[in-house]
């Protein structure tokens, strides 16, 4: 098979946004993957979440703090039963603050459903903000 376009994973996508605005964690449980492998990585240096349940509880915890989410231009493929989905996301705090956001997921096809085993956020920061002086930039010292 060859890496193709899936609009069937893009609308899972979907599914899982929808499901985290409407607060609903029966239909975010059902599409994350309880494979061993699950993890789910954010924009902090220590944001990792493992394990299917430990995901959902900290999706379930984030809806909790009243944050929802929009997402566009979303790309999804796949080859058999592995793909990916890249979206631009926008995480809104209650008090309407944007936090925009990049997401690549892998899901893997799992009894017929479509289901994420790795999430990956990151936020895009301008190069021009990528500077020695940045809170970005780690200084090493100078080799003596």
């Amino acid at each position: 098979m060859a890496l193709e376009r899936s609009a069937e994973l893009e609308q899972t996508h979907y599914e899982m946004t929808a499901a985290y605005n409407n607060r609903d964690v029966e239909v975010m449980r059902r599409l994350i993957s309880t494979h061993p492998a699950v993890v789910s990585r954010g924009t902090a240096p220590d944001e990792v979440v493992k394990g299917h349940e430990e995901l959902v509880a900290a999706l379930t915890q984030s809806m909790d703090e009243g944050l929802a989410m929009t997402t566009k231009n979303v790309e999804a493929y796949a080859d058999g039963d592995l793909g990916y989905v890249y979206a631009q996301n926008t995480f809104i705090d209650p008090d309407g603050t944007e936090y925009p956001s990049r997401g690549l997921a892998i899901a893997h096809r799992e009894e017929g459903q479509w289901k994420f085993v790795h999430g990956l956020a990151a936020i895009p920061v301008p190069n021009e903000m990528l500077t020695a002086d940045s809170p970005f930039a780690a200084r090493k010292a100078a080799a003596t």
